[in-house]
Order: structure tokens, then sequence, then C-alpha cells
């Protein structure tokens, strides 16, 4: 199955994750893997948190 989102309370919810920028693939793996060895991933995780309502 195919999940496309923004919304960051799905991502403890999905097994893999492809992150696409500009419509390319730029990295793939699990949560735990993107935020231990993607400086990109995390930087847009944070970017994103800080836009959202706590």
């Amino acid at each position: 199955m195919v999940f496309a989102t923004h919304r960051l309370h799905w991502l403890d919810t999905l097994d893999y994750l492809l992150v696409l920028e500009e419509g390319k693939l730029v990295e793939q793996g699990t949560t735990t893997q993107l935020f231990e060895s993607s400086a990109h991933f995390a930087t847009l995780v944070r970017a994103l948190r800080g836009g959202e309502a706590a």
C-alpha cells in the first residue's frame, strides 16, 4: 500500500518511508533509520513540527 501525507502523526505507524523532493526520490528507509542517518529528513520533520499546532 502507498500512503502519501505531510501529516507527522502518521510517522510512527508507517513501516517504510519514501521521501520525495520536487517529485524525485531523495531518501528511503524506516522512520528510525531516517532520523539516525538523514540530515535532510530530520530537518524536514523539525520544520514541519514547528509549523504544527501543539
